[in-house]
């Protein structure tokens, strides 16, 4: 049986809890474990909305938050759409202004938390190639083959200020390949934007229909 939690998106709540989020964003120092991943445990239906950062997914219908499917290696957050088989895993870090950039030299150095934040997902890349034909595996998505997309979500967006630091992580979001998959990375304001234009974007279409 599959550890992922089935859940029922609604969207009016996903929205009320998404303000919710942009008022959160107003504290300077965001902690991983004193506001990020309280917030997102408490708030099922804004952690559902990352799903939103990976187009395969339509239908918001599996989550978890601290998901240790991994034999000990945890996912802080992973949202699916169960009937496409595809599955967002996010790893939270700190939400400071330093969390994602470090020092003040020309080129500052990539820092602690985003190295840290970015090894937890090469483990996690690893561990799937190595289960992927493990029946167990199979069954916690539904699939022998489902599509991942990985997400790193630290820092915010004054840490990355400098037309010099946006192209180095917009660079290294596009062409850093582990094992043969893409890993994004986006700091927490970020993260309320893109969930934000995918709202509007949906709410534009209905429009159409």
């Amino acid at each position: 049986m599959s550890t992922l939690t089935p859940i029922t998106f609604k969207p009016k709540k996903a929205k009320k809890e998404l303000k919710k989020y942009l008022a959160l964003l107003r504290t300077r120092h965001l902690g991983e474990k004193k506001h990020i991943l309280p917030f997102f445990a408490k708030h099922r239906q804004m952690a559902a909305l990352a799903g939103c950062l990976f187009p395969e997914i339509t239908n918001f219908d599996r989550i978890k938050t601290e998901w240790n499917v991994f034999d000990g290696l945890r996912a802080d957050l992973v949202v699916g759409d169960s009937k496409k088989q595809a599955f967002i895993i996010v790893e939270f870090e700190d939400g400071r202004k330093n969390s994602l950039f470090k020092g003040k030299r020309r080129y500052p150095e990539w820092s602690q938390r985003y190295e840290h934040g970015f090894s937890q997902i090469i483990d996690w890349v690893w561990k799937i190639a190595k289960r992927d034909t493990d029946l167990e595996f199979q069954t916690e998505f539904g699939s022998i083959t489902p599509k991942f997309h990985f997400l790193l979500v630290v820092g915010r967006i004054a840490g990355v200020a400098t037309p010099r630091e946006q192209h180095r992580l917009s660079w290294r979001n596009r062409e850093v390949i582990v094992g043969g998959r893409r890993v994004e990375c986006i700091t927490f304001d970020e993260l309320a934007q893109r969930i934000t234009d995918s709202i509007e974007f949906a709410a534009t279409i209905a429009q159409v229909k």
